[in-house]
């Protein structure tokens, strides 16, 4: 929901909650790039490892994601 507010667009075709969790699951991702090319490349990186299809490759924590998201302001 958060890479919505920045590209005005979800990173997947869809139209409800139910079809945003089926997408992820099944298609790729549309790169935020892709749909805002003007995004800082280190808050990009930050975003698509939030929204990583492996729960391993994401945060460990929310305050971890704070983090990271603070690291790109700096």
């Amino acid at each position: 929901v958060a890479a919505a507010l920045y590209v005005d667009a979800f990173p997947v075709e869809a139209r409800t909650i139910g079809e945003v969790r089926a997408a992820h699951a099944g298609q790729s991702l549309r790169p935020l790039r892709a749909l805002r090319a003007d995004l800082p490349p280190r808050f990009v990186g930050v975003v698509e490892r939030a929204m990583a299809r492996d729960p391993e490759d994401r945060f460990a924590s929310a305050s971890e994601l704070e983090q990271a998201l603070r690291a790109v302001g700096d």
